[in-house]
C-alpha cells in the first residue's frame, strides 16, 4: 500500500510555473477554439421532459427553476471563467467555474442525454489546488507590485491534485471498458466495434471519412482485434494512473484513440484532450518562455486582459441578444459560421487543433525547437 501511494503521489511532480502556463493555454483554447456551453435556455417551459439522473443536483428539484436562476448562474460561470483567464482570485474562480458548470449541466442533462465533453470543465476543479495561479496572472502581478510574500503551494498538494485528476480520467475509461465487457465485447462471437459502427452509420447518419470504408470489411479476426485492443486500453487506463510516466503513455495512446474514433464514428472528444494537457511537459516550455515574458510583462498582461475582456463582452452581448443559444461561440466557430462551414467541418478543425497541440507538447523537443525559432528569436530582434 505504501508503494502504491508513493507511486501515485510521488510521480506527479509538476511545477507551478508550468501549470500556470497550462492555465493560459486552457483559457485561450476555450475562447479561440472550443467555446463555452450556455444553459440560459433552460426554464420551467421544459418541465414536461424533466427527468434528471438520480445522482445529480437537478434530482433535488421537482422541475426546472425559473429562467432567472439559469441566467444568473450562467453569468456567474462566464465571470468566473474571465477571472480564471486573467488570473485574478484564480483559485476561487476555478472552483466557481467548475462548480457552476456541474450545477447547470445537471439540469442540462436532465432530458436523458449526457454529453461526453464535460471533462474539460471539471479540470479546473482539480487545478485550483496546484498553484496554477502563481505565474502569468494578475494575482502574481499584484503580489509582486505590493511586495507581498505569498507562500508557495506545497509540492505534495500539487501532486495530490494531479493524481486525483489522473485517477478520475482513468476511472472514466475503466467504467467505459467495464460496460463493454459486461455487454459481451470479450466474447469471441461478438463484434462490438462493428455493431457500434453500423449503428452510428445507419441510425445517426455518421457516414463521413473512414466509416464507409470500414463498413466493407467483413473479417472477424480484424473486428475482434479492434474489440480486444479497445478493452485492454480502456480497462488498463485506471491502473496506469498509478505511475505518471505510464499514464502519459496511455494519454498519448488516448489521443490516437480519439482520432480513430473521430475518423470512423465521426464523434469528437476534443474537450477531453484539454483534460489531458496538464500532464504534458509544461515546465520545460515555461522555462523557455520566462525570459521573453520578463521583457514583455506589461504587453503580456495587456494582451491577456484585452482578449479575455473582448470575449466576455461578446458573450454577454450574445446572451442578451439570444438567451436560447446552446453555446457561447469561440472565434473559430464564429469564423466557420461566417464562411458557412457545416458544424461538422469546424468540429473537425477544432478537434485536429487540440490533437496538434497535444502532439507538440508530447514531443517536447520538437515544441521547444519551434518555440525558439518562431518566438524567442522574434522577441530578441
Amino acid at each position: 500500500m505504501k508503494f502504491l501511494a508513493q507511486q501515485l503521489f510521488g510521480t506527479y511532480q509538476y511545477g507551478a510555473q508550468g501549470l500556470s502556463l497550462y492555465r493560459l493555454v486552457y483559457c485561450m483554447f476555450v475562447v479561440l477554439v472550443m467555446g463555452l456551453p450556455s444553459f440560459a435556455w433552460l426554464g420551467p417551459h421544459l418541465n414536461y421532459i424533466f427527468h434528471p439522473p438520480a445522482f445529480s443536483f437537478a434530482a433535488l428539484f421537482r422541475g426546472f427553476p425559473g429562467a432567472g436562476f439559469f441566467i444568473a448562474f450562467t453569468l456567474v460561470n462566464l465571470l468566473s471563467f474571465f477571472l480564471m483567464f486573467i488570473g485574478w482570485y484564480t483559485r476561487w474562480a476555478s472552483l466557481v467555474f467548475s462548480g457552476t458548470y456541474i450545477l447547470l449541466a445537471s439540469f442540462g442533462f436532465s432530458f436523458g442525454k449526457i454529453d461526453h465533453g464535460s471533462l474539460m470543465y471539471f479540470t479546473p476543479l482539480f487545478m485550483a489546488f496546484t498553484g496554477w495561479e502563481r505565474h502569468f496572472s494578475v494575482d502574481d502581478y499584484l503580489a509582486r507590485r505590493k511586495d507581498i510574500w505569498v507562500p508557495p503551494v506545497p509540492s505534495d498538494s500539487r501532486s495530490f491534485a494531479l493524481a486525483l485528476l489522473a485517477l478520475c480520467l482513468g476511472f472514466g475509461f475503466f467504467t467505459a471498458g467495464s460496460i463493454k465487457i459486461i455487454g459481451g465485447w470479450g466474447q469471441w462471437h461478438v463484434e462490438g466495434v462493428k455493431y457500434q459502427l453500423f449503428q452510428n452509420y445507419y441510425t445517426s447518419g455518421r457516414t463521413r471519412f473512414l466509416a464507409s470504408h470500414l463498413m466493407r470489411i467483413n473479417n472477424h479476426v480484424f473486428w475482434k482485434l479492434m474489440d480486444y485492443s479497445t478493452l485492454i486500453f480502456e480497462v488498463g487506463f485506471l491502473p496506469a494512473a498509478i505511475n505518471a510516466r505510464v499514464f502519459r503513455v496511455f494519454l498519448g495512446t488516448a489521443v490516437v484513440f480519439h482520432l480513430v474514433v473521430l475518423l470512423t464514428f465521426n464523434i469528437s472528444f476534443a474537450g477531453n484532450l484539454l483534460a489531458y494537457l496538464p500532464f504534458a511537459n509544461w515546465d520545460k516550455l515555461s522555462t523557455q518562455l520566462l525570459p521573453a515574458y520578463s521583457r514583455l510583462k506589461k504587453l503580456f498582461y495587456g494582451a491577456t486582459l484585452l482578449l479575455a475582456t473582448a470575449f466576455l463582452v461578446f458573450w454577454l452581448v450574445s446572451l442578451a441578444g439570444n438567451k436560447y443559444a446552446l453555446e457561447f461561440r469561440s472565434l473559430l466557430k464564429v469564423m466557420a459560421s461566417a464562411m458557412r462551414f457545416t458544424p461538422f467541418n469546424h468540429l473537425i478543425i477544432h478537434s485536429l487543433s487540440v490533437l496538434l497541440l497535444f502532439f507538440l507538447l508530447l514531443h517536447t523537443r520538437m515544441f521547444n525547437t519551434m518555440f525558439r525559432l518562431f518566438f524567442i528569436k522574434s522577441v530578441a530582434k
